[in-house]
């Protein structure tokens, strides 16, 4: 194994930090898939890091970074994670489909700050907060693999129960909790938004290759007179480091906003790292995540 180029994340226990470049040489030696070292820092706390060559199928392998805290610290970063790709032949990419309007735009300007309609439809957005309780409040959705927390709305997306909790951003205390129905039927409450269909990645690779870049050409002129643009990344469930799922899928992210960007896009553009939990498909093949590795893009008029 040897890992040369990859993508690094923090996190920490007061949340995520910021995405930045990655480069390592790690070569484990006799064959065993696991290799680590520890360093000091700077500040004179030990630091460990480990990497994983690829298992199985996969063409990338993991690189796991942490440092002690220091003693009596409760926030702030402690720890970084790597993806690393592999020198093995990635495999193809899943087709791209072109960009699609599936349903028609609606927007719903209610604020459902106290309680959910009972039934809501799927691919549809409630906003639960006033633009002055978001800058004081946060959404966190207990259940993200049927619904999104978004800044000041909820993104409905599978059918099932969506429960989501309001949060004081101070004291992390739960000032109310709200939940609703969510079916495929149509509704006529919540915000509709235009569905693209999805920019997909190879294994490991958070890079648009020429399939994803004109898709998204095809996605930035539907959303030329877009208010807003919601862009949620998601991963295969085909390594165990739950760590390395996160990071892949919020660097999808990343990488479509920033290329809706480029091609002129001026919405306000949200992000959200899904990991691995709203799956495609669930079956733990090859071809079935392949269709895992993508971003999908919700605009709204």
């Amino acid at each position: 194994m040897s890992f040369d180029t990859g993508l690094l994340t923090t996190y920490g226990t007061n949340g995520l930090g910021t995405g930045g470049a990655f480069s390592v040489t790690n070569n484990p030696s006799c064959g065993i898939p696991v290799a680590g070292t520890s360093y000091v820092d700077t500040t004179g706390r030990i630091g460990y890091v480990t990497s994983v060559t690829a298992l199985g199928s996969q063409t990338a392998g993991y690189i796991g970074m942490k440092w002690d805290a220091a003693q009596g610290v409760t926030s702030g970063s402690d720890g970084d994670v790597g993806v690393a790709q592999a020198t093995a032949p990635a495999a193809p990419a899943a087709p791209v489909a072109a960009a699609a309007r599936v349903v028609p735009n609606r927007v719903d300007k209610v604020v459902y700050a106290k309680k959910l309609p009972t039934v809501v439809q799927t691919n549809s957005a409630l906003t639960v907060l006033s633009v002055k309780d978001a800058a004081k409040l946060d959404i966190r959705t207990v259940t993200p693999k049927v619904c999104v927390a978004l800044t000041r709305s909820v993104l409905l997306v599978n059918s099932g129960l969506c429960s989501v909790q309001i949060i004081n951003q101070d004291t992390k205390a739960v000032v109310r909790s709200m939940s609703t129905t969510v079916k495929t039927a149509s509704a006529t409450v919540g915000s509709v938004p235009t569905i693209a269909s999805p920019v997909m990645f190879k294994q490991a690779s958070a890079v648009l290759n020429a399939a994803g870049t004109a898709q998204i050409l095809k996605i930035a002129k539907a959303a030329k007179n877009a208010k807003r643009v919601v862009i949620i990344g998601h991963a295969a469930a085909l390594t165990n480091v739950s760590e390395f799922r996160f990071a892949i899928s919020r660097e999808r992210a990343n990488v479509v906003k920033a290329a809706l960007v480029k091609a002129g896009v001026t919405a306000t553009i949200e992000i959200v790292a899904q990991s691995d939990n709203q799956p495609v498909k669930t079956q733990k093949t090859e071809s079935a995540q392949a269709k895992n590795r993508r971003a999908d893009v919700y605009i709204f008029g």
